[in-house]
């Protein structure tokens, strides 16, 4: 397969563009969340949760349990919704299977370049 001097150009600006890519991707997976900011977070939390059934007891009465036990589900939820989004590579990245099918992709594209080409060919011999 033969590339003109523009593709080839091309082909190397767009693998140094990945590799800036996956480079600042690995830097922000490298960088932790400081340990004393999440632990603060999540004593704050705690304590507010637990004082929130005495500012809501007086206006609510009974439905402050169930009022209260919603909005602690909530703030936990979200809460660790924000510690997934601080470190999103915390779970394995599938990236055998990225990687197997980009492969299986290009194959798929040279092998029809190739077949072009030898279409070309043959079609060209039997005009000659």
């Amino acid at each position: 397969i033969f590339f003109s001097s523009r593709e080839r150009l091309n082909l190397i600006k767009m693998i140094g563009q990945l590799r800036a890519s996956v480079g600042a991707a690995e830097r922000i997976a490298q960088t932790p969340v400081p340990l004393h900011y999440a632990r603060h977070a999540l004593r704050f939390l705690t304590i507010w949760c637990f004082a929130l059934p005495l500012a809501l007891v007086e206006q609510l009465g009974l439905l402050t349990v169930p009022a209260t036990a919603f909005i602690v589900w909530a703030l936990y939820g979200l809460r660790e919704i924000g510690t997934l989004i601080e470190n999103p590579f915390s779970r394995p990245l599938q990236l055998q299977i990225v990687s197997d099918t980009t492969t299986i992709d290009v194959r798929e594209t040279v092998d029809g370049i190739e077949g072009i080409d030898n279409d070309e060919n043959h079609h060209y011999s039997h005009n000659y």
